[in-house]
């Protein structure tokens, strides 16, 4: 794991396979938000908004998990009426309970930056275009091996 915060991995990444990930025509922003909680008010719910946090995994020890003590939390929505979604994302730091390591703001390599956003662009092709699971591991599986060969190995950036 890396121990750099850099946003504009994210924002590359982000762009890059949101074509081929949500394969729609609707327009989606990309945005942080260093202010978000982990809990939705009843005005956001009402509004459409959706969390996803995904498994944070130490770097030292290797424990994964995924609670209220997340990396980061995305909050995304789809207004139908414009046809446009927006995803907006804060950075959560954290210390491993087993290593017991300081707490700082996270770090991500470009491949779990990828599986981050794999695991985002599945929960709002289910949420808001109402794919089904079971199809979905499937394409994700076939769609990150594709990627990997068309880009010659080469991941986002």
């Amino acid at each position: 794991m890396s121990t750099d915060w850099t946003p504009t991995l994210w924002s590359e990444c982000f762009e890059e396979m949101l074509d081929e990930e949500l394969d729609s025509s609707d327009q989606w922003a990309f945005h942080f938000n260093y202010g978000l909680t982990e809990t939705l008010t009843k005005e956001e719910r009402r509004r459409e908004w959706r969390v996803y946090s995904p498994l944070f995994q130490c770097g030292k020890c290797f424990k994964t998990w995924r609670s209220a003590r997340v990396v980061v939390v995305f909050r995304y929505r789809l207004q139908n009426k414009t046809a446009r979604g927006t995803v907006l994302m804060r950075p959560l730091g954290q210390a491993c309970r087993r290593c017991r390591e300081e707490f700082e703001l996270p770090g991500f390599s470009q491949n779990e930056v990828e599986e981050a956003l794999l695991g985002l662009f599945g929960k709002i092709r289910k949420n808001c275009y109402g794919e089904r699971r079971r199809r979905r591991r499937r394409r994700r599986r076939t769609r990150m091996m594709m990627r990997r060969k068309r880009m010659g190995q080469r991941r986002c950036r």
